[in-house]
């Protein structure tokens, strides 16, 4: 009788083992898709907030010369300075939203208007 309550304990040991894995696995993959999800959309954010700029930018360089300024666009506050390089303006911006902050640098070629480099920070 006592090898069979000992071949039983193990049984139901290895069982709440293999639940406990099982939910500790789940619970872990939850976490993970959670922040990939926060990440996913701080990114789409940042290349919307991106695209808005970059049209900004142009339109600005097409009517007048291009300046320093700080403003509000889609609950974000933008403050850029601007840097002639000769051939290149470079822009460094510093943006602000509800639930981060980071710094962002561009350089616009002045002919062809094109945004050939856009490194960001933290």
């Amino acid at each position: 009788m006592s090898k069979n309550r000992g071949s039983v304990l193990q049984v139901v040991l290895v069982i709440f083992l293999i639940l406990f894995t099982s939910l500790f696995s789940y619970c872990t993959l939850m976490t993970r898709q959670y922040e990939l999800t926060h990440y996913q959309k701080m990114m789409n954010q940042q290349r919307r907030i991106e695209i808005l700029l970059r049209r900004y930018w142009r339109s600005t360089i097409d009517q007048d010369i291009l300046l320093g300024d700080t403003f509000e666009m889609e609950d974000s506050v933008i403050s850029y300075n601007v840097d002639d390089d000769g051939t290149d303006y470079i822009i460094d911006c510093d943006i602000t939203t509800k639930s981060y902050h980071y710094t962002m640098q561009a350089k616009i070629n002045m002919d062809s208007l094109d945004m050939h480099a856009c490194t960001y920070g933290h």
